[in-house]
């Protein structure tokens, strides 16, 4: 099993990972998202080649992927928070 497939199953069995691990998944998942949606976003491209728009498609489905990559991203960052928080207030709940 590779390493994102047992950070990912450490995950599904609400097992604790560690930062490393936690920061290795979600580049791992930024990466996809980014190459699946700039795949798809190759419309635009295919749409500039047929002359049903005009600009550069290819430029524009890098964009649109980028976007996505970095609301997954904030998504992300929301989650740390939220756990962050939910630490502290375990925390203090038992002291």
């Amino acid at each position: 099993m590779g390493v994102r497939a047992a950070v990912e199953e450490k995950l599904r069995n609400s097992e604790p990972i560690t930062e490393e691990e936690r920061t290795q998944i979600e580049g791992d998942m930024a990466t996809d998202i980014n190459n699946a949606v700039y795949t798809a976003a190759l419309v635009y491209e295919r749409a500039e080649g047929l002359g049903l728009l005009y600009g550069n498609g290819h430029h524009m489905a890098q964009e649109i992927a980028l976007e996505a990559a970095n609301r997954l991203k904030e998504r992300f960052q929301k989650a740390r928070e939220i756990d962050a928080a939910q630490t502290t207030r375990r925390n203090l709940s038992v002291v």
